[in-house]
C-alpha cells in the first residue's frame, strides 16, 4: 500500500488549499511506470513528512486529470 492514498476531486481540493507541500501522483493501475515509481516516491515522502500526497487515478478521475492536463 502506497503512502499517497487514492484521493477524490474533492479531496484533492482540500489538499491544494492547505498550507505547505502537495504532491499529487497521477496514476494508472495497469502502468507498468507508474508501479516502478511508487516505492520512489514512498521513499521520498517517509524522508518529507511534511509534504501531503495523493494519487490521482487518471481511469476513474478523468476530470481531476484533465484539469492538470494529464
Amino acid at each position: 500500500m502506497s503512502l499517497a492514498p487514492i484521493a477524490t476531486a474533492d479531496q484533492v481540493e482540500q489538499l491544494l488549499t492547505g498550507p505547505g507541500l502537495t504532491l499529487l501522483d497521477f496514476w494508472q493501475l495497469t502502468c507498468a511506470p507508474c508501479r516502478a515509481l511508487e516505492p520512489r516516491l514512498d521513499a521520498v515522502l517517509r524522508r518529507h513528512p511534511d509534504v501531503r500526497a495523493a494519487r490521482i487515478d487518471v481511469d476513474s478521475d478523468l476530470e481531476t486529470a484533465s484539469r492538470f492536463r494529464c
